[in-house]
């Protein structure tokens, strides 16, 4: 997320000392919001919990970084991580001189 008063990036996982205000209930669950400062400035930021899409969501003071994958980015992504292992699997296989069968076809 970045900060909106000196809009830089805060990162997750930066532990910061809030005051944790109780923002009312999700059927049993306690939603819960939390406020603090920035670290890099005296915005004040405050996010809160949203158990009912298993996530954060920011209140007031931030605003939220959208990351979006496509789909064929991810099909080359797994493509060349599975080459990569292909290739290192058919370099030890030739130095123990010995034949190796994966799934595509013979490599060595």
């Amino acid at each position: 997320m970045w900060c909106a008063g000196c809009e830089k990036m805060v990162g997750r996982g930066v532990r910061y000392n809030a005051e944790k205000i109780n923002a009312g209930k999700y059927y049993t669950t306690t939603l819960w919001e939390f406020k603090m400062k920035c670290h890099m400035c005296d915005g004040t930021i405050i996010i809160g919990t949203d158990p009912k899409n298993d996530d954060y969501k920011i209140v007031a003071g931030a605003r939220r970084k959208e990351e979006t994958w496509s789909a064929k980015w991810v099909f080359v992504v797994v493509f060349l991580l599975l080459h990569s292992v292909c290739t290192c699997f058919a370099f030890f296989c030739s130095i123990g001189h010995a034949k190796c069968y994966t799934v595509f076809g013979t490599l060595g």
